[in-house]
């Protein structure tokens, strides 16, 4: 449940946004990982180089888990842990799966959908949303009952993208009522939409949204009854375009951006840690997952001159954390999903931002690791693939 590309940006943008329709078998029983986070640490961060930033695992060791990808007008499911991809006919902004049986799918032009055989067949939720549907631009659950979607009022008014809109289920989606947010200038607000939201099992949860059309207001949104009601607290944290949340069952909260903006809070967003000193500077921090025994995961992209796609991961609880280099050049690679199992196993996938290339290739690029990010295989899908913004993966 990563920040999803904004099809509003325009100019911006020359993928498609759109849905699909359709089925995909799976045949798969349903498991449920836990998510724990250790204790916070005062400890500085040590970041370690990859010893091995461009060798590729062999495809022969792949693994069998599920994994899903959403961006532009494709679905895709991998049952090789995210080795090789097939389309499933249906079409999907972003995703949020907790097994193999039960997970979400949306889009921004207004499809929220449910399955809980996974993916065999799905239910439209849109008729369960009271009141107008929002454009919606993320989803979070941590448990397939509780959840929220993140994003921008109905589009009513054609000269705003925003303001800021969210909505809750406490029943799986059975209703989707519209949550609480604190006031705000509307005007202020007019053009900024929730772009990555995330929620703990205790109801604790993270939203931040951006101004998509003048690119100058960012706003942070905390929620302690998961998602019923908003509080603001831009002003405790920097001011960063475009961050991203992460969130661990132990109560921690994560705030990551640009200028390699790592924030953390261990009481509930009332105070936060800086811990993005000791990374190299320039990176983009563009998510996090937060998984059991202190294992973490961040994806990033550096600045100029190198242009790298980077993981980073840490085995205590981000008390220190290696980098890996996952792709040495993506000049063109702007927006990332990143989901990982433990600390082996992790896919990334991307929007290749070279929409004039020629002979065209697939937009959506994707990588997968299953060595703790030593290695990093560039993995098989469909073409063309216009975006891939949103991955899952299950056991």
């Amino acid at each position: 449940m990563r920040r999803l590309l904004v099809c509003t940006l325009g100019a911006l943008v020359f993928v498609g946004c759109g849905d699909g329709s359709g089925s995909d078998p799976a045949a798969h029983p349903s498991t449920t990982a836990a998510v724990t986070l250790s204790a916070p640490t005062a400890t500085p961060i040590v970041v370690a180089p990859s010893a091995n930033p461009s060798a590729s695992p062999s495809v022969a060791a792949t693994p069998a888990e599920v994994a899903w990808a959403a961006g532009g007008n494709s679905l895709l499911r991998s049952d090789d842990g995210g080795f090789h991809w097939r389309d499933t006919g249906r079409g999907a902004s972003g995703l949020a799966f907790v097994t193999r049986d039960v997970g979400w799918i949306f889009s921004e032009g207004g499809q929220l959908s449910h399955t809980v055989d996974g993916g065999r067949t799905w239910t439209d939720q849109v008729p369960n949303i009271v009141g107008a549907a929002p454009v919606m631009l993320d989803l979070a659950t941590v448990d397939g009952i509780h959840a929220v979607v993140v994003g921008g009022a109905p589009r009513l008014d054609i000269t705003r993208l925003g303001p800021p809109a969210a909505l809750y289920t406490a029943d799986a989606g059975a209703t989707w009522i519209p949550a609480a947010l604190p006031p705000f200038d509307p005007d202020l607000l007019a053009d900024v939409d929730l772009l990555s939201a995330c929620l703990t099992a205790s109801g604790l949860g993270l939203a931040t949204g951006t101004d998509i059309k003048n690119f100058t207001t960012s706003i942070v949104l905390l929620t302690h009854d998961g998602g019923r009601s908003w509080d603001d607290i831009t002003d405790r944290l920097p001011h960063r375009l475009f961050a991203q949340v992460a969130c661990g069952t132990d109560g921690r909260l994560w705030f990551l951006g640009a200028e390699s903006t790592v924030m953390v809070s261990a009481d509930g967003g009332a105070s936060w840690e800086d811990h993005g000193a000791a990374f190299p500077p320039h990176r983009t921090l563009e998510g996090g997952v937060f998984l059991a025994d202190g294992v973490a995961w961040l994806a990033a992209l550096d600045a100029p001159p190198g242009h790298r796609l980077l993981a980073y991961r840490s085995d205590d609880g981000g008390e220190s954390w290696a980098e890996h280099v996952i792709a040495p050049e993506v000049i063109e690679i702007e927006k990332l999903g990143l989901a990982a199992l433990d600390g082996a196993h992790a896919v990334v996938v991307a929007q290749d931002e070279h929409p004039l290339a020629f002979p065209r290739s697939s937009f959506g690029r994707s990588w997968v690791t299953i060595d703790g990010g030593a290695t990093w295989a560039a993995t098989e899908h469909p073409e063309p693939i216009d975006a891939l913004w949103d991955v899952a993966l299950v056991p």
